[in-house]
């Protein structure tokens, strides 16, 4: 059994990739003209964000602290070290973007490169390593122009020639890329260099989130010069980018150290600090035991820490000597996916019953100290585009009662045991899960109350998606471990509910080819208001099919001790607290 969630925290083991429905078993990538031909006419020219760009998430929270109530925030300084305290191993100890995988390598990989764009929450894309770009008429070709000063880390020039090479690297088969490789994959069609500081990146169809996309560390840009004198194996262990921290030391299982890039002076703009970092050092150490974190914040041993015990955030809060950070990553909510292809939740009846008898409020007090919030939504942040909880609302609430009626009028009749019956056959369902939370016994004992029976079977990550690939569940927790995986646009839903997916993340196994192609339109729609109205149909097709039961809209707590300062910045997915601007106060 691989332990996935400390106490009531959620971690997300990077089964999180990105995966669209057009072309998702595509192989490779066909390769960029020989000849590039000039661009189509823009119609967007982004200096500053577009509108079709942008996709809102939560609103972060400013960090809490007693002594930070009443005092000017002190002046930057340079010097000293971070120590930030991951939450999970690490499942390998890649640092290429392309490979990484799982949260310890992502927080890293964020300090390593520089992506081409940034993202904003609130406005958009906005200008990083590219000052301004043009999309064509038909969304499908993006042109961007690069900065000119930047180098990597070997002292290269980061130029058009080195987009391409990453780019064209990530969809190769043979480097056996994960999220970034199955995202791309699905969408990429070739990479054009026009000039020395123009490229143009050609996809199969036009998609309002492609921008946020390669704004994700995954696509951070890699030295070609590097990766072809090390090889791809190598190169992961000793990566070179071009962001505010250098590559240092790799210890398997310990610790990551990173150290200041003293040359480093292309940040985004919109960051407080665009220029050379403050630490001298990063160091990412891995503290998967969730009181061992918590002992070494308290002892100085580390000065940052993710997943704080959720018992514990509230003493935390109080105590000056710290901070807390808190986050509603967005995504999909916390949530139970039923598979209906095996019997009984084969029975929209069943599945029916199924969203009336689990009570979320009781879930998010005794399992998340009601940090988290009871949703009916399938979108994990309110402030998602196409975010709608009163679809769900309006089709179930709490109430056992009515599950008790749904089932008897579908002939499960309540045995003297307790138990419900349709003939010979008992009313029993297989929970199938990789994590180690109070969530599934607590759902577990919920149906029992109105007369399922739950077999709760826990298996590591590997063997629980081998199950879930055969269909042998009836229940899980999450989809196939997508849950909080950082996207702000509800094009998510296209990763758990199309027919591409069946067999991985979409394990309630529906699959309809015309709500396939009602995502792909959906997600193409470039005016955000008619996006919205087009997702929120396509939340309303899902839970009237009662495919999966919302539970909580998850919230990811952070702390550090109150030295740390310069902390304000989350990605737009709200998985990664961005360190770009941290500083330790002597």
């Amino acid at each position: 059994m691989t332990k996935i969630r400390s106490g009531a925290t959620r971690s997300t083991p990077f089964f999180f990739f990105l995966l669209l429905i057009a072309g998702a078993a595509a192989c490779s990538a066909p390769q960029a003209a020989s000849t590039p031909q000039p661009p189509p006419a823009p119609t967007t020219v982004s200096v500053a964000p577009t509108s079709a760009s942008a996709a809102p998430t939560s609103a972060s929270v400013a960090p809490t602290a007693a002594a930070t109530a009443t005092s000017a925030q002190p002046k930057p300084a340079s010097g000293g070290t971070l120590i930030y305290a991951n939450s999970q191993k690490a499942r390998s100890d890649s640092m290429d973007p392309a490979t990484q995988s799982g949260l310890p390598a992502g927080q890293a990989v964020w300090l390593l490169y520089n992506q081409l764009v940034y993202f904003d929450p609130q406005k958009g894309a906005m200008p990083q390593l590219a000052t301004s770009w043009e999309v064509s008429p038909d969304g499908k070709s993006y042109t961007f122009r690069l900065r000119t000063d930047v180098k990597f880390h070997d002292g290269t020039p980061l130029d058009a020639a080195a987009v391409k090479f990453s780019l064209e690297r990530t969809v190769r088969p043979e480097l056996k890329g994960q999220q970034a490789a199955n995202y791309l994959q699905a969408i990429y069609v070739s990479t054009d260099v026009l000039d020395a500081s123009t490229v143009r990146v050609n996809i199969k169809n036009s998609s309002t989130a492609f921008l946020y996309q390669m704004s994700r560390q995954i696509f951070g840009i890699v030295s070609p010069t590097a990766v072809n004198q090390l090889g791809d194996a190598k190169f992961a262990l000793n990566p070179v980018g071009s962001g505010p921290y250098k590559f240092k030391e790799l210890v398997s299982g310990d610790h990551v150290t990173l150290v200041r890039n003293p040359d480093y002076k292309w940040g985004p703009a919109a960051f407080i600090n665009s220029g050379p970092a403050y630490p001298d050092q990063f160091i990412f150490r891995y503290l998967p035991e969730i009181t061992t974190r918590l002992a070494a914040l308290q002892t100085g041993e580390v000065n940052f820490i993710e997943d704080v015990p959720l018992q514990d955030v509230a003493g935390l809060e109080k105590d000056p000597r710290f901070k807390i950070y808190k986050k509603a990553p967005a995504g999909l909510s916390e949530a139970i996916q039923l598979n209906i292809k095996k019997a009984p939740t084969s029975e929209l009846a069943v599945r029916q019953a199924i969203e009336f008898a689990i009570n979320k409020e009781q879930i998010n007090k005794a399992v998340f100290f009601g940090y988290s919030t009871p949703t009916y939504s399938l979108l994990g942040s309110p402030d998602m585009l196409g975010y709608d909880a009163s679809i769900g609302e309006s089709l179930y609430k709490f109430d056992q009662a009515q599950a008790r009626q749904i089932l008897d009028k579908a002939g499960w009749t309540l045995g003297t045991d307790g138990l419900r019956r349709k003939g010979d056959q008992v009313l029993k369902l297989q929970f199938i899960t990789d994590t180690t939370s109070q969530v599934e016994e607590l759902v577990q004992a919920q149906l029992r109350e109105v007369g399922m029976q739950v077999e709760l079977t826990r298996l590591d990550p590997a063997g629980a998606a081998t199950a879930w690939k055969k269909g042998e569940h009836n229940l899980t927790l999450g989809s196939g471990g997508i849950q909080g995986r950082s996207n702000p646009d509800a094009e998510i839903i296209s990763t758990a509910y199309t027919c591409s997916q069946v067999g991985t993340f979409n394990t309630s196994q529906y699959c309809d080819e015309a709500f396939d192609k009602q995502i792909l339109a959906a997600v193409a729609i470039q005016d955000n208001a008619q996006r919205a109205a087009a997702y929120k149909e396509l939340q309303k097709a899902i839970l009237s099919q009662a495919l999966s039961v919302p539970i909580v809209q998850y919230t990811k707590i952070w702390a550090s001790t109150s030295k740390i300062q310069g902390v304000n910045l989350f990605d737009p997915g709200g998985v990664y607290i961005r360190l770009n601007g941290a500083w330790v106060q002597p």
